[in-house]
């Protein structure tokens, strides 16, 4: 599986949610968070831009919160499926 990447550049969020020619023309980005909030920093100028440029923007967490999980921890354990 692919790891996150930091944050999209300028370029890429112009080409993929700009409606210009050459442009894909998304409407609705998810940007996946920490369970921490500091680590939400790093996304928020793609958010503003992606905001500017009239995209509904999803933001969530990428995993459930411990108290949701069977292990109540937010670092699955591969060893018994959990």
């Amino acid at each position: 599986m692919r790891g996150r990447i930091a944050d999209m550049t300028a370029v890429q969020v112009n080409k993929a949610f700009g409606t210009g020619a050459g442009q894909i023309g998304l409407s609705i980005p998810r940007i996946r968070v920490l369970y921490d909030e500091i680590a939400f920093n790093p996304n928020v100028p793609t958010a503003l831009l992606l905001k500017s440029l009239g995209a509904t923007i999803i933001v969530s967490p990428w995993i459930s919160p411990a108290t949701m999980k069977s292990n109540n921890n937010i670092v699955a354990n591969i060893g018994n499926g959990k």
